[in-house]
C-alpha cells in the first residue's frame, strides 16, 4: 500500500467518531480505528512504514500522526476539502465585491427591467438568497446562549453541540450576534472599519438570539 486515505466519520453524530483508513490505489477500505485522536493513528502508521502518500482532511490530529510516524510521507488534502475550501473562498470574494457586481449590473440592465437587485448588505449571496454561514452563526449563537441560560457549562456545551471550546467561548462572550457577523458580512463604515448589520430589520426570518431565562 503506497497511498493511504484517512478520514473521520460519525458512529453517533456529535457523540461518537471513528477513523476510516483506505487504500486509495486499490480503492478499498482497509481498517477502522476507534476515535479520531493522533495517538491511535500514529500507532497504526508505525506498523505500516510502506505508506508514501497520505491523503487526509484538515484535522490537526491526523497531521500530527503523519508527521510523527511517517515523516517521509507526502501529505495532501483530499478532493472534497479542496473544493469546499475553494467554494468558501469564492463566496467570500464575491460578497466583498458585491457593490462592484451590482454597479456593473445596474449599468447594463434595461430601464424597464422588473427584477430589482437587493441592496448589498452582506447577509445575502450574489443571487439575493440568505447566506448559509449567516444562518449557521445565528443558530449556533442562539443554541449556546440557550444552554448557558439552562446552567450548562461551556465545556458541556462544547460536547453537546460538537463545537470547539474556543468557538463556544467566543459565542458565550458575545451577547449580540451582530458582532459575530462583522467579518463574514464584510460591511465597512465610512472610516473603513467593519460594521455589523442590524439583522432584525434586514432579515426577520433568520434565527435570532433568545433572551436569557430568569
Amino acid at each position: 500500500m503506497r497511498v493511504l486515505g484517512i478520514d473521520e466519520f460519525a458512529l453517533l453524530k456529535s457523540r461518537n467518531y471513528a477513523t476510516r483508513l483506505a487504500d486509495l490505489e486499490a480503492r478499498r477500505p482497509i481498517d477502522v480505528l476507534p476515535g479520531r485522536e493522533a495517538e491511535t493513528v500514529t500507532r497504526w502508521l508505525d506498523d505500516h512504514p510502506e505508506v508514501e502518500i497520505i491523503c487526509r482532511d484538515r484535522a490537526s490530529a491526523y497531521a500530527e500522526a503523519a508527521e510523527a510516524a511517517t515523516p517521509q510521507a507526502v501529505q495532501i488534502a483530499d478532493v472534497w476539502h479542496l473544493w469546499n475550501n475553494l467554494a468558501k473562498a469564492v463566496e467570500r470574494t464575491l460578497t466583498s465585491h458585491y457593490a462592484c457586481i451590482r454597479a456593473s449590473h445596474e449599468a447594463t440592465r434595461q430601464t424597464d427591467e422588473e427584477f430589482a437587485v437587493p441592496p448589498p448588505d452582506g447577509t445575502l449571496d450574489v443571487n439575493g438568497r440568505p447566506r448559509r454561514i449567516v444562518g449557521r452563526i445565528c443558530e449556533r449563537h442562539r443554541r449556546v446562549h440557550a444552554l448557558l441560560a439552562q446552567g450548562r457549562s461551556q465545556r458541556g456545551i462544547s460536547r453537546d453541540l460538537d463545537l470547539d471550546c474556543y468557538a463556544v467561548r467566543r459565542y458565550a462572550q458575545t451577547p449580540d450576534v451582530d458582532q459575530l457577523l462583522v467579518k463574514v458580512t464584510q460591511r465597512r463604515t465610512p472610516a473603513g472599519r467593519p460594521q455589523a448589520l442590524p439583522l432584525r430589520t434586514v432579515h426577520p426570518g433568520l434565527p435570532q438570539r433568545q433572551p436569557a431565562l430568569p
